[in-house]
Formats: structure tokens, C-alpha cells, sequence
């Protein structure tokens, strides 16, 4: 800006704002936190914004945001349905405009694979009923309070024999993918 006074003229200088660095994109299996960053010049401060479909919002740290007005946005535990939001940084410094990244960093989140394993042993007499509950494992370990629901079930079939068993109606949440051993059979 230019002030006039007693006869002088001060000009005060502007730094500009630069990016260095802008955001990139972070493909990650859900379970895994994920963490976007940008290097800037002369920034005092950030603002990270995230767009779900539906424009550009500011984030507020809480729940799984952390860092929010840092230039490293943390997100702790991602889901499935956040992949393909995207995240920008806008920056202050002490001059007017402010700088906004490109806003073309994008998050990617796969489902965690758990391997379901039915316990060995299970077996009928031919001519009884199926046990009410098939017993099952099921490797690595579900996040935090999540849960698997339903049952697993087998082949249908009577005659004496091995039967694999399926998933039956046994599902998660979309945050996972499920598959069934064909280590035990029935």
C-alpha cells in the first residue's frame, strides 16, 4: 500500500504467497490414517477445506480431523465411502489475496480384506441337523468397535461327505471385503 504524510511517501511491500508444494493424492486400505501436506512461502496461516460432492468446505479439528489449520491436514481413520473427496489448503500471509491449492488432491480408501476360517471339527450325523452357529476365525483383527453380523452357512447337501463352508449371510460394514478359507470343510 502506499501512505503520503509530512511531505514522504512510505510503500510497504507484500510478500507473495507461493506454494511449493501442493497436496497430492493418498491411496490408502482402510484402517490406515492418511495425512495431506503443502510447503508454502510466506503463509501465516492455513485453512484445510474438503470437498465430499458437494463444493469446498472448512475443516474443523474433531473426530477423525487433526491438524486442520497446520500445513499437514491428519485424518485418523478414513472410510470407504470418503474415497474420491478431495482436499485443498487455503493460505493467509499478510497481505491480501489469499493462495488456495489446486484442490486436485484426491483420497482413496479400499476395504480391508478379513479372512474368514471356520473351525475344524464341525461336523453332523447323517440324518441330524446342522448345528444351530458355525464357529469361525477371522484374521486381521476388525477397527475399533466395528462388528461382523449373520451367520456361516455351507453347501447344501445330505449325503455323507465334506461340505465347504460359505459366508453364508455373515457381512461388515462396506469398510471390508470378506472371504471364506476353503482350509476346513464340514
Amino acid at each position: 500500500g502506499l501512505a503520503v504524510g509530512n511531505d514522504q511517501t512510505f510503500t510497504t511491500l507484500c510478500p507473495s504467497l507461493t506454494f511449493l508444494t501442493q497436496p497430492s493424492n493418498h491411496l490408502i486400505t482402510y484402517g490406515t490414517a492418511a495425512s495431506f501436506s503443502v510447503d508454502a512461502t510466506n503463509a501465516l496461516t492455513y485453512q484445510w477445506q474438503e470437498d465430499n460432492g458437494s463444493g469446498f468446505t472448512n475443516i474443523t479439528d474433531g473426530g477423525i480431523y487433526s491438524n486442520s489449520n497446520t500445513s499437514e491436514l491428519n485424518i485418523s481413520l478414513p472410510t470407504v465411502e470418503m474415497s474420491g473427496y478431495k482436499y485443498r489448503c487455503v493460505i493467509t500471509g499478510s497481505c491480501i489475496p489469499e493462495a488456495i491449492s489446486d484442490g486436485n488432491a484426491t483420497l482413496f480408501v479400499s476395504a480391508k480384506s478379513i479372512v474368514i476360517t471356520a473351525n475344524a471339527g464341525q461336523f453332523k450325523l447323517y440324518g441330524d441337523s446342522d448345528p444351530a452357529n458355525f464357529v469361525y476365525s477371522y484374521a486381521p483383527a476388525l477397527e475399533g468397535s466395528d462388528m461382523l453380523t449373520g451367520e456361516l452357512a455351507r453347501v447344501i447337501g445330505e449325503d455323507a461327505g465334506n461340505y465347504s463352508f460359505t459366508l453364508g449371510s455373515l457381512v461388515a460394514s462396506s469398510n471390508y471385503s470378506l472371504s471364506i478359507s476353503s482350509s476346513t470343510t464340514f
